[in-house]
């Protein structure tokens, strides 16, 4: 029998059986649904009960990470690490959520009616720059509001053209976060202009 929180290996790929969010209201506690998820990517490998999963697991031939106790307290940290990010929130009063659990959202509800696709990628370009217009708009016109949720709206989109494009956005953060970190340069005008540009 497999758990929630369990980490498995599947052809090189580090996965958790993890709960998918669903309104437990309506749903009897036997039917609760898991996904299979790859922890690098965020990924759903497979979804379906607990059961349904170790049949998906068997044929997948996956490995239990279990090789010794200091493994089973790697894997067990590292679910409940992963598995907090989507249940942050939940219990808040101030609805706020974790970037990875409103991505996760975002994706799952524009997927669901059609829009997230990788031939829509030039099209949803066009909506990262119609919210840019709306956020400039409320800069240059000082309306603090206008700007909160052109910044959301902004952020929106590009999840979702990521998404379009196969790529995760707070990947592509980091990746940009290692480039910069340790760049050399000097701030001119409020703007970081880089070493290698300063005499051009």
């Amino acid at each position: 029998m497999i758990y929630p929180g369990e980490i498995f290996v599947i052809n090189k790929m580090v996965c958790a059986v993890m709960p998918v969010e669903v309104q437990l209201s309506v749903m009897p506690m036997e039917k609760l649904l898991y996904s299979i998820t790859e922890l690098k990517t965020g990924n759903f490998l497979s979804t379906g009960t607990l059961e349904k999963l170790e049949e998906v697991l068997r044929d997948m031939k996956a490995n239990r990470l279990a090789t010794n106790k200091d493994i089973d307290m790697l894997a067990e940290q590292k679910a409940k690490q992963i598995m907090s990010k989507y249940v942050e929130g939940i219990f808040n009063n101030d609805d706020r959520q974790s970037y990875e659990t409103l991505a996760r959202k975002i994706i799952s509800r524009f997927s669901e009616i059609g829009i997230v696709k990788p031939e829509n990628a030039k099209t949803q370009f066009m909506k990262v720059a119609e919210e840019l217009g709306e956020l400039a708009e409320g800069i240059n016109k000082d309306k603090p509001e206008q700007v909160k949720d052109s910044l959301g709206d902004v952020l929106v989109t590009l999840i979702l053209l990521a998404e379009d494009l196969n790529l995760n956005l707070l990947d592509c953060l980091n990746s940009a976060w290692n480039e910069i970190k340790d760049r050399k340069g000097e701030v001119k005008n409020g703007s970081f202009v880089k070493e290698a540009d300063l005499n051009v």
